[in-house]
């Protein structure tokens, strides 16, 4: 276990991305930020669409 309280309390939050506004912003600057919620605005819409808005992306993209 890491002696790091922070590290410590924040666990595998770390993999999800939440940490990198704390922790990581110092080293890789407010990119981070942004990636992350894009990320998460993206699942979020994948996951409230379904496969019809995986698809619908994917036309989208390829198109």
């Amino acid at each position: 276990m890491s002696r790091n309280p922070t590290i410590g309390r924040f666990g595998q939050i770390g993999q999800v991305g939440q940490v990198s506004q704390v922790g990581q912003i110092g080293r890789a600057g407010r990119v981070d930020v942004v990636a992350v919620r894009l990320v998460l605005a993206m699942a979020g819409i994948v996951s409230a669409t379904g496969l019809a808005g995986l698809v619908y992306l994917g036309l989208h993209w390829a198109g």
